[in-house]
Order: structure tokens, then C-alpha cells, then sequence
């Protein structure tokens, strides 16, 4: 029997790896009927096992002609990733056999996915936090290794400790304040209110700190956009290319040969960098 999931009562499916040519292709659904739907796609009763990878072939159940065949794995709720029934279908891979694989399961009684929204099931159901969402999005977009280690710190819930951290020292101090608010005749209160002014610097520091780690965190996730400027013909499309490690820039001995300004994007350090060579700077001296 499938496990059915508060506040969910569809099951949705997606293709989880991109659309395109290419050799394999993962679709995804989860939900309530995820399982019933697999049933429904597996004519000879082959069930897998969960969280067991098992070979099988997938047909279209409106008109029980093959689609594909490929390895099945099956999540039982709430040990998967949204927290729900969830199974994976990873086969061949071009534009239309996924496609039909989808079409196939949305047949079965799935619906096609939102944007996002496994993610946002994995955070309803408590699997994630919204750091976590966030990293997973960072990981997808990495274009540097620091962008990657940086998003892998914050998957693995390092900045969650640190704002569960400040949260607790927070509520420790509200707690403080509001005995001395209701009870200001005592003598002996648990905490003098000189070490809760010295708590509540302490904390506001943290927060400081935290806050401008954001500024070096947008940095990391952006990149840097360097222009390369000057007079014609003083190397700025030799940097360029020296920099990308191709002939991307046409570079002679002829002042102004860049008109228009090339971009593209490389490495430094760790660091995602886009990089722009830009015609000489000089007065013009025709209509070009």
C-alpha cells in the first residue's frame, strides 16, 4: 500500500536530468500513488524491492505497448527525498523516450511537476530546510569550486547550526529579560542584568559577523565581472586569450582590430570570473 502524505494528494512527475541528446535520463514522481502508478506501468508484475535498483521494462498503460526499459528504485515514505513514495526511473536518455516515459505516468494518474517543487515537498515534509533548498539550487549552478565547496558547507547545514545557534543564545536572553521584568524586587536573580547586556553585545557581534559573511557568500555565488580597458593595441586581447587559455580574441599589429566587446567565462583562483576585452579606448575617427 502506498503511504499517503499529509497535505498532498496528487502525485507528480518530472524528468530530472536535463532535456537533450544524451545516453541516459532520470524521471522522477512522487506522491500518494506513486507505487500504484508504477504498478501500472510494470505489466509483468515485476515489483522491485525498496531501495533495491532492479531492471525492468515500462509500458504506456493506455495502450500496453513498451516505452522503455531501464533500472527502477523505490523510495518507501518518508525515507526518500520529498519525504513521500517516491520512485526513479533511470533509462535511455534523446528527447523522446523520457517523454514518453512522463507521458506514461501522468496516464497512470500523475500530474507533471511545478518548478521546484520536489524540493518544496522535501521542505514541507520536514526533509529539508530552506538553507538546504537554497544549497541545492547553489549545487546546480556551481560554476567555480569555491561556489561548489561553498554550497556543499551550507547543504550540510553549517549556516542552519549557526542561526540555530544565535536562535537559542536569543531565546536564553528573552528568557532573562522577562524574569527581571516580572520579577524586579528580587534580589537574587538567576542572571545579573550587567551579564545580560554583556550576552546581548556578544550576540548582536555574532550577528554582525553573520551578516557581512553574506556580502562574501553573493560574491562567491555571482563572480566577479573583470574588464579588460586601455589604449588600442597595448595587449588587453593577448590577456584576454592568455587568460581563457584559446584564441578566442583576434589579436595584430593593427590598432583598433576589437570593435565589440568579447565575453567569456573562466576560473581564477577557485573563483567564477567573467571576463570582458573591450575595444581601445581612443577618439573615434569615422562613423564605425
Amino acid at each position: 500500500m502506498a503511504h499517503q502524505t499529509q497535505g498532498f494528494v496528487d502525485t507528480i512527475v518530472a524528468q530530472a536530468t536535463p532535456p537533450g541528446r544524451g545516453a541516459q535520463a532520470v524521471v522522477r514522481w512522487s506522491g500518494p500513488r506513486a507505487f500504484d502508478i508504477l504498478r501500472a506501468l510494470l505489466p509483468q508484475g515485476n515489483w522491485p524491492e525498496a531501495r533495491r535498483v532492479s531492471l525492468c521494462r515500462l509500458v504506456d498503460p493506455r495502450s500496453g505497448e513498451w516505452v522503455d526499459e531501464g533500472l527502477v528504485t523505490r523510495f518507501e515514505a518518508p525515507n526518500s527525498f520529498t519525504g513521500e513514495d517516491v520512485v526513479e526511473f533511470s533509462g535511455h536518455g534523446g528527447r523522446l523516450v523520457p517523454a514518453l516515459v512522463v507521458g506514461a505516468v501522468v496516464a497512470a494518474g500523475a500530474r507533471r511537476a511545478e518548478a521546484g517543487e520536489f524540493s518544496r515537498r522535501a521542505y514541507l515534509h520536514g526533509r529539508l530546510d530552506l538553507t538546504q533548498v537554497e544549497a541545492i539550487s547553489d549545487l546546480i549552478d556551481s560554476r567555480s569550486r569555491r561556489q561548489l565547496r561553498q554550497a556543499l558547507r551550507q547543504y550540510d547545514q553549517g549556516l542552519a547550526l549557526r542561526i540555530n545557534e544565535l536562535r537559542e543564545a536569543l531565546l536564553e536572553l528573552e528568557a532573562s529579560v522577562a524574569h527581571h521584568v516580572d520579577f524586579p524586587e528580587e534580589d537574587d536573580a538567576p542572571t545579573p542584568i550587567d551579564s545580560i547586556a554583556a550576552k546581548a553585545l556578544e550576540v548582536a557581534e555574532q550577528l554582525r559577523r553573520l551578516l557581512e559573511t553574506s556580502r562574501t557568500g553573493e560574491r562567491v555565488r555571482a563572480g566577479a565581472l573583470v574588464v579588460l580597458a586601455g589604449a588600442p593595441n597595448s595587449g588587453k586581447s593577448s590577456l584576454f586569450n592568455a587568460l581563457l587559455g584559446e584564441e578566442r580574441a583576434i589579436v595584430t599589429p593593427v590598432a583598433g582590430t576589437t570593435r565589440d566587446a568579447l565575453e567569456a567565462e573562466v576560473e581564477v583562483d577557485g573563483f567564477f570570473v567573467r571576463l570582458v576585452d573591450t575595444a581601445g579606448v581612443r577618439v573615434a575617427e569615422d562613423v564605425v
